[in-house]
Formats: structure tokens, C-alpha cells, sequence
């Protein structure tokens, strides 16, 4: 059978923070023009002001955050679009600093203007202006997006390599003290958000390392490598999805890469050691399709449906399966490989999405268009492009196209964006150590980590309403910045509340 390849790098090891409490979060809805889209692989064209309605700020403190970031649909030299918005921001002590062309700071003081507001506590009177200042931009036609400037607090956060993973980092325009312009405000839910265990990814990959230290919940996976040489652990398929080694030729070394993939997703936190995941709380299904060399198309999809619960009890006990300890809410695949979907796999990612369950895939690592690569030319899928520490499409590398989805930080080994002498890569769990590593498999585990928060969120969610959440509200990219199709820039930041 034709091997099924999947492509990526990775950097030589390097050896090198607490989930705060849990706050209730609601989801944002997109109503009316802004409905949420059909079809996981185009963007809404009507999705404009799509903010409005979420706006909400019962959450506006002193000490989260003490300005506001405001960006507007069109080029401006002023932060209010008349004088009568201009003198009440004034009157609430804002101060603008241009950052953009098209987006400001705008810094509320807490500090007394009017007689009136002489002996009010200081916290009272930011949350007082603040909430002013969100009705002002609300009813402002012309601003698209606004977000309270959270402060960066890493002192729950033990696990020492935490400080190089810069893509969970906060977004911003310009590269600042923790934060960077390809952040994903991923690390700002950890306060409202911890997850949850009860929301399962089922990672398709090379296996996983349960011995690891930073090894999150586990449940038991399945080895779905039918090739015995391939599988490189001495039998077909079994029910052990240890990760044995995956080098392809004696002088490749061993990828470890459903481990990395899987600590993207929900490597331990908070344990005073490595690195951290998006989910301090999510259990993770290992499910084995790749050996050495890659592995087979028909595992993969046999794979796909088992993870999914779609294989009936007759199928189960026909192929000598169990059946998958809980049906995944998502399915990871950081693999692909040449080709055009067919129509079988087609039925299958339909099938999966009507079930339930999101498929994120990668759209794969060879600068080509993602519509030439299975399964990333499949209906039904979020296809994700790499971006690095700039917060742009890694054009050395990643995959684009129309069918590409949404673009999330893949990483780029080759650059040193913020020139603190490691490479811009994404950090995560290899074998007995960690690495940083590159390429649309990286991608790929932060748009399923993110989607897990939301099913945490929200356990009836549509798939397709996970996907056109995510899509909706990721960051627009300019021409330079995606210079080809690839989707805007993962953000969590919709999330947080205003």
C-alpha cells in the first residue's frame, strides 16, 4: 500500500511557567450578517465588527490591564471619529499613542479629574472610566476590534522553559516585553481557563512517550501501524501507542513527534519542571499511524473513525478492536502527504464532523498549495499554515492556499526574531528531554488546543461552530504579513473577558 508521508523539522535538543484560577467565560455569538459560516475552509466576507455583542465589561480591574488597544477598519491620525467621542474620552483621562496606522493604546488614568471624583478609590474609578470608554468604541462604526492591554504575569507559571515559549505569549502590533507580534493570547486564558478532562484530543501521530515528565492525562491509545517493519516494535496492530522510534534510514535520528505534537496540546503545568501545553486540563488519546518512513492510508483512516466512535460493534470485533475509551472532541493530524482527497475520505471527514468531532489538520510543509495534499484537500477539516515569532506566514516552509483555515505559530528554527539567542521555534516534549521544532505540524496542536478550551466551554458545541469561532475572530493579516492565502493569525484573546 502507499505510504502516507508527512514532513517536518526539528531542532537539536536543548535542555533547558500555574493555571491561576478558574473564572467563568462565556462564548461570543455571531449573529445576523456575522452567522457563523457553512464551510470550515472559506471566511465569512460579511464578518465585519464581528466584536459587537461581546463587549461585555463586567471584567474591566485596575492591576489586569491599565490601557485599552483599539484598531480600526481604515488608516487614522486620531483614535475617536468625532469631537463629541474625542472630549468625552478626554474627560475620562485617556491618553492615545498611535501604534499602527491603524490601531492605538489608549491609557485610562485612575486618577481624579472632576471635584466629583475626589475620594474615590482608584480601582473604582478605572473600572468606572474603562466601562465608559467600552460604550465609546462600541457604538464607534469605524473601530473593528478593541481589547483590554493585559499585563503579563508568569509568576504562577514553575516550569522553567516556559519563558522560550513565546507562541503562547500575548499578541501585539510591535514586539515589547512579552509579547510579540505572532503571540496568540493563549497564556492569558490560563487565569479564566485551566480546561477540562472530560474534553479528549486524539493526537495521529507517531505515538507517545508515557514515561515523560511532563506527560499529561493519558487514556489508552491504540498502535494502528499494520506494516511490521514500518512499526518498528515487532507487530502489526496492538494496543500499545508507545512511541519506539520513527528514524527513516540509519543515519536519521528518531522524531519523537506525536510527543511534541501532544505537549503543544496539554504537556503537565505547574509541575516546577519543562515545559507547558495550552491545557493544563484535557486527556489526550495517543493514536499510532506513523512508523518509520510514515505510514499507510488506510490505518490513518481506520484511525480517524475509531477515534471519532464511528466504527460499529460488527467493524470492532471484525478488525479485533476495542473501542476508543471516550469519542474524541478533536482530532490532531500534523501529518499529510501528496494528493488529492478522494471521495471515501471525504464521506469520513463528514461523517466525523456530523458525529461531533473537529479534525484539525496541517497543511503541510513543502511552499506549495495545500489543495495538492491530502488531507488537507478534505471537506470537513480546519486546515493550519505555520506563522512565526512576526506573526506572518513562514513562507520558507509552510503550505497556503484558499483552502487553508486559520494560521498558527508553526515556528521558524532558522530565526531569532527577538535576538534572545534561541531559536523561534515551537517547545515541547521529545524523549527524555524537549525541543524546539518547526514546521505546519507545530501549527496544527495549538488550533486543537485552543478548540479544546472551547469544548471546555461549551461540551455541545457544533464542530463547525468551534472552527468558525476560531476563524472569525483570528487576527487579520495584511499582504505582507500572509502574502499568500493563509488564513488570519490564531487568537484566544476573543475569549477573555471585556
Amino acid at each position: 500500500m502507499t505510504p502516507f508521508h508527512y514532513t517536518f523539522c526539528l531542532l537539536s535538543l536543548v535542555t533547558i511557567p500555574n493555571f491561576a484560577h478558574a473564572q467563568e467565560l462565556s462564548l461570543p455569538q455571531l449573529g445576523g450578517e456575522n452567522a457563523l459560516i457553512d464551510s470550515f475552509n472559506t471566511r465569512s466576507d460579511s464578518a465585519s465588527r464581528i466584536i459587537s455583542g461581546y463587549s461585555s465589561i463586567d471584567y474591566l480591574e485596575l492591576g489586569k490591564y491599565d490601557s485599552i488597544v483599539v484598531e480600526y477598519f481604515e488608516p487614522s491620525e486620531n483614535p475617536f471619529s468625532d469631537g463629541q467621542n474625542q472630549a468625552a474620552a478626554a474627560s475620562l483621562g485617556v491618553t492615545a499613542t498611535q501604534i499602527t496606522p491603524n490601531s492605538f493604546e489608549l491609557q485610562i488614568s485612575s486618577q481624579p479629574i472632576a471635584a466629583s471624583e475626589f475620594g474615590v478609590a482608584a480601582p473604582e474609578l478605572f473600572q468606572k472610566r474603562a466601562a465608559a470608554l467600552a460604550k465609546i468604541l462600541d457604538a464607534d462604526e469605524t473601530v473593528e476590534d478593541w481589547f483590554p492591554n493585559y499585563k503579563v504575569n508568569t509568576q504562577d507559571v514553575t516550569d522553567p522553559l516556559y519563558p522560550q515559549q513565546w507562541h503562547y505569549f500575548p499578541h501585539s502590533e510591535i514586539l515589547e516585553n512579552g509579547k510579540f507580534p505572532g503571540g496568540t493570547d493563549l497564556s492569558l486564558l490560563w487565569e479564566y481557563s485551566s480546561g477540562n478532562e472530560d474534553v479528549v484530543v486524539a493526537v495521529l501521530d507517531t505515538g507517545f512517550l508515557y514515561d515523560h515528565e511532563d506527560a499529561t492525562n493519558v487514556l489508552p491509545g491504540y498502535d494502528f501501524v499494520s506494516d511490521i517493519a514500518a512499526a518498528n516494535d515487532g507487530d502489526g496492530w496492538d494496543n500499545d501507542a508507545q512511541d519506539p522510534g520513527d528514524a527513516c534510514g540509519p543515519l536519521a535520528s528518531n522524531s519523537w513527534h506525536g510527543s511534541h505534537v501532544a505537549g503543544t496540546i496539554g504537556a503537565l503545568a505547574h509541575n516546577g519542571v519543562g515545559a507547558v501545553g495550552i491545557n493544563k486540563n484535557v486527556s489526550i488519546i495517543p493514536v499510532r499511524v506513523l512508523g518509520k518512513c510514515g505510514g499507510d492510508f488506510n490505518d490513518i483512516m481506520t484511525a480517524v473513525l475509531w477515534s471519532a466512535d464511528l466504527l460499529d460493534a460488527q467493524t470492532l470485533l471484525e478488525l479485533g478492536l476495542p473501542r476508543v475509551p471516550k469519542k474524541a472532541n478533536v482530532i490532531n493530524m500534523s501529518l499529510g502527504g501528496p494528493g488529492r482527497c478522494t471521495q471515501a475520505w471525504a464521506r469520513n471527514f463528514q461523517r466525523v464532523a456530523a458525529n461531533g468531532t473537529l479534525v484539525v489538520v496541517a497543511a503541510g510543509n513543502d511552499a506549495r498549495d495545500a489543495r495538492d495534499f491530502v488531507p488537507a484537500s478534505c471537506p470537513g477539516v480546519i486546515v493550519v499554515a505555520a506563522s512565526d515569532m512576526s506573526g506572518s506566514l513562514v513562507s520558507r516552509y509552510s503550505n497556503y492556499g484558499p483552502l487553508v483555515s486559520i494560521m498558527a505559530p508553526g515556528g521558524d528554527i532558522e530565526a531569532d526574531f527577538d535576538g534572545n539567542g534561541f531559536p523561534d521555534g515551537v517547545l515541547s516534549m521529545v524523549a527524555n528531554d524537549y525541543a524546539f521544532s518547526n514546521g505546519t505540524s507545530m501549527a496544527a496542536p495549538h488550533v486543537s488546543g485552543l478548540a479544546a478550551h472551547i469544548f471546555a466551554l461549551d461540551p455541545n458545541i457544533s464542530p463547525a461552530d468551534v472552527a468558525n469561532l476560531m476563524i472569525n475572530f483570528g487576527k487579520e493579516r495584511t499582504s505582507e504579513q500572509c502574502p499568500k492565502n493563509c488564513g488570519p493569525l490564531l487568537n484566544a484573546g476573543f475569549l477573555l473577558p471585556k
